[in-house]
Protein backbone atom coordinates (compact mmCIF):
# COMPACT_ATOMS: atom_id res chain seq x y z
CA UNK A 1 0.00 0.00 0.00
CA UNK A 2 2.88 2.22 0.51
CA UNK A 3 3.78 2.13 -3.18
CA UNK A 4 0.58 3.77 -4.27
CA UNK A 5 0.93 6.98 -2.28
CA UNK A 6 4.62 7.25 -3.30
CA UNK A 7 3.75 7.03 -7.00
CA UNK A 8 1.08 9.69 -6.52
CA UNK A 9 3.59 11.95 -4.81
CA UNK A 10 6.16 11.42 -7.61
CA UNK A 11 3.54 12.08 -10.27
CA UNK A 12 2.48 15.26 -8.49
CA UNK A 13 6.10 16.42 -8.26
CA UNK A 14 6.98 15.64 -11.90
CA UNK A 15 3.78 16.94 -13.44
CA UNK A 16 4.90 20.64 -13.45
CA UNK A 17 8.13 19.67 -15.20
CA UNK A 18 6.31 18.09 -18.16
CA UNK A 19 3.32 20.38 -18.19
CA UNK A 20 2.92 22.75 -21.11
CA UNK A 21 1.02 25.94 -20.95
CA UNK A 22 1.25 29.68 -21.13
CA UNK A 23 1.79 30.32 -17.49
CA UNK A 24 5.44 31.27 -18.13
CA UNK A 25 5.13 32.67 -21.68
CA UNK A 26 6.35 36.17 -22.39
CA UNK A 27 6.55 38.53 -25.35
CA UNK A 28 8.59 41.53 -26.46
CA UNK A 29 7.67 44.37 -28.71
CA UNK A 30 10.30 45.40 -31.28
CA UNK A 31 10.58 47.77 -34.19
CA UNK A 32 12.00 47.63 -37.71
CA UNK A 33 13.15 50.61 -39.72
CA UNK A 34 14.91 51.81 -42.84
CA UNK A 35 16.30 55.06 -44.18
CA UNK A 36 16.01 55.67 -47.90
CA UNK A 37 19.02 57.54 -49.30
CA UNK A 38 18.87 60.00 -52.14
CA UNK A 39 19.56 58.13 -55.40
CA UNK A 40 22.99 58.71 -56.90
CA UNK A 41 22.85 60.35 -60.32
CA UNK A 42 25.48 61.20 -62.94
CA UNK A 43 25.37 63.74 -65.77
CA UNK A 44 27.80 64.25 -68.65
CA UNK A 45 28.69 67.94 -69.17
CA UNK A 46 31.48 67.89 -71.73
CA UNK A 47 32.53 65.24 -74.21
CA UNK A 48 36.09 64.01 -74.53
CA UNK A 49 37.62 65.59 -77.62
CA UNK A 50 41.03 64.75 -79.08
CA UNK A 51 40.92 67.54 -81.68
CA UNK A 52 42.27 67.47 -85.25
CA UNK A 53 45.08 65.00 -85.85
CA UNK A 54 47.20 64.39 -88.95
CA UNK A 55 48.38 60.75 -89.09
CA UNK A 56 51.72 59.56 -90.39
CA UNK A 57 51.87 57.66 -93.64
CA UNK A 58 54.39 55.26 -92.11
CA UNK A 59 53.82 54.84 -88.36
CA UNK A 60 50.87 54.84 -86.00
CA UNK A 61 50.84 56.86 -82.80
CA UNK A 62 48.71 58.04 -79.94
CA UNK A 63 47.11 61.20 -78.60
CA UNK A 64 46.67 61.55 -74.84
CA UNK A 65 44.16 63.82 -73.13
CA UNK A 66 44.91 63.97 -69.40
CA UNK A 67 42.29 64.59 -66.72
CA UNK A 68 43.27 68.25 -66.60
CA UNK A 69 42.47 68.61 -70.31
CA UNK A 70 46.05 68.87 -71.62
CA UNK A 71 46.82 67.09 -74.92
CA UNK A 72 50.02 65.43 -76.10
CA UNK A 73 50.77 63.69 -79.41
CA UNK A 74 53.37 61.04 -80.12
CA UNK A 75 56.06 61.99 -82.62
CA UNK A 76 54.42 60.07 -85.48
CA UNK A 77 51.34 62.33 -85.35
CA UNK A 78 50.76 66.03 -85.82
CA UNK A 79 48.25 67.57 -83.44
CA UNK A 80 46.69 70.47 -85.30
CA UNK A 81 45.33 73.49 -83.47
CA UNK A 82 41.80 72.69 -82.50
CA UNK A 83 39.42 72.20 -79.65
CA UNK A 84 40.35 69.36 -77.31
CA UNK A 85 39.39 68.54 -73.74
CA UNK A 86 38.83 65.86 -71.14
CA UNK A 87 35.29 64.65 -70.50
CA UNK A 88 33.49 66.30 -67.57
CA UNK A 89 30.83 64.70 -65.37
CA UNK A 90 28.86 65.73 -62.28
CA UNK A 91 27.40 63.47 -59.60
CA UNK A 92 24.62 64.20 -57.11
CA UNK A 93 23.44 62.10 -54.19
CA UNK A 94 23.54 61.68 -50.42
CA UNK A 95 25.52 64.48 -48.74
CA UNK A 96 29.10 63.50 -47.84
CA UNK A 97 28.66 59.91 -49.06
CA UNK A 98 31.53 58.09 -50.75
CA UNK A 99 31.02 56.79 -54.28
CA UNK A 100 33.00 54.84 -56.85
CA UNK A 101 33.49 55.45 -60.58
CA UNK A 102 33.64 52.61 -63.10
CA UNK A 103 35.00 53.34 -66.58
CA UNK A 104 34.95 51.15 -69.69
CA UNK A 105 38.18 49.48 -70.84
CA UNK A 106 37.94 50.98 -74.33
CA UNK A 107 35.79 53.24 -76.46
CA UNK A 108 35.40 52.54 -80.17
CA UNK A 109 35.06 55.60 -82.41
CA UNK A 110 33.81 55.19 -85.99
CA UNK A 111 33.69 57.59 -88.92
CA UNK A 112 30.53 56.33 -90.64
CA UNK A 113 32.60 54.91 -93.53
CA UNK A 114 33.62 51.75 -91.66
CA UNK A 115 36.92 53.03 -90.25
CA UNK A 116 37.46 53.02 -86.49
CA UNK A 117 39.76 54.27 -83.74
CA UNK A 118 40.18 52.99 -80.19
CA UNK A 119 40.37 55.04 -77.00
CA UNK A 120 41.92 53.17 -74.10
CA UNK A 121 43.73 53.89 -70.82
CA UNK A 122 40.69 55.81 -69.56
CA UNK A 123 41.42 57.46 -66.24
CA UNK A 124 40.11 59.87 -63.65
CA UNK A 125 42.05 61.41 -60.72
CA UNK A 126 40.32 59.27 -58.06
CA UNK A 127 38.08 56.25 -58.56
CA UNK A 128 36.56 56.65 -55.07
CA UNK A 129 35.32 60.14 -54.33
CA UNK A 130 33.05 61.99 -51.89
CA UNK A 131 29.85 63.91 -52.52
CA UNK A 132 30.61 67.13 -50.66
CA UNK A 133 27.20 68.51 -49.69
CA UNK A 134 25.68 66.02 -52.16
CA UNK A 135 27.62 67.16 -55.26
CA UNK A 136 30.90 66.38 -57.05
CA UNK A 137 32.53 66.83 -60.45
CA UNK A 138 35.27 64.80 -62.11
CA UNK A 139 37.13 64.66 -65.42
CA UNK A 140 38.05 61.65 -67.56
CA UNK A 141 41.03 61.44 -69.87
CA UNK A 142 42.21 58.73 -72.24
CA UNK A 143 44.56 57.71 -75.01
CA UNK A 144 43.52 57.62 -78.68
CA UNK A 145 45.37 55.09 -80.86
CA UNK A 146 45.81 56.34 -84.46
CA UNK A 147 47.06 53.97 -87.20
CA UNK A 148 49.39 54.92 -90.02
CA UNK A 149 47.32 56.26 -92.94
CA UNK A 150 44.21 56.44 -90.72
CA UNK A 151 41.24 57.24 -93.01
CA UNK A 152 40.06 60.85 -92.97
CA UNK A 153 36.80 61.71 -91.22
CA UNK A 154 35.12 62.67 -87.99
CA UNK A 155 35.08 59.76 -85.56
CA UNK A 156 32.40 59.46 -82.88
CA UNK A 157 31.68 56.84 -80.23
CA UNK A 158 29.62 56.43 -77.07
CA UNK A 159 30.58 54.95 -73.73
CA UNK A 160 29.05 54.42 -70.29
CA UNK A 161 30.44 55.75 -67.00
CA UNK A 162 28.89 54.21 -63.89
CA UNK A 163 28.81 55.62 -60.35
CA UNK A 164 27.63 53.84 -57.22
CA UNK A 165 27.72 54.43 -53.48
CA UNK A 166 30.84 52.90 -51.93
Amino acid sequence: MLAKPLSLILTALLLPVFATGTAHADRADAQAGATIAQPIMIMAWEEMLFGRIAPSAVTGGSVVIDTGGARSCSTALTCLSSTYRAAKFSVTGEADALYTITLPNTITLTNGQGASLEVDSLTTPLFTRQLSEGYDEFMIGGELEVAANQPVGTYIGAYVVTVDYA
